[in-house]
């Protein structure tokens, strides 16, 4: 283990910076799944800034982050922060060095509609 340490030049790294490897390395220190995770886990690709669009989309995130906080404070039952991170996802819980892709949020501006 140590020699593939110092073959990747990280053995002197991780006696000069140990906390930083241990949080990163050693250590799954779970915590409970919060709003704001999934608030700046999703990129959005926004409409040009002053367009009607955008405004529309500024909406959107607005009733999207105050549904997080609703599900956050357990007003949603039984839909939990978990399940919405695995059903947008793939994954139950964030990954500790992060997802290699940032899952991004698509807007749709003309939803379809029915007629009964």
């Amino acid at each position: 283990f140590v020699e593939r340490l110092r073959a990747l030049n990280l053995l002197d790294e991780l006696r000069r910076n140990p906390a930083i490897f241990y949080n990163i390395m050693f250590v799954n220190e779970e915590r409970p799944l919060q709003a704001k995770d999934l608030c700046t886990l999703f990129e959005v690709d926004f409409s040009v800034q002053g367009s009607n669009r955008r405004a529309i989309e500024n909406m959107t995130i607005c009733f999207w982050s105050d549904w997080l906080i609703d599900i956050e404070e357990g007003e949603c039952s039984p839909i939990t922060l978990e399940k919405l991170l695995e059903f947008t996802s793939g994954a139950s819980t964030v990954p500790p060095l992060g997802f290699p892709q940032t899952p991004g949020k698509y807007l749709p501006h003309n939803p379809p509609l029915t007629h009964t």
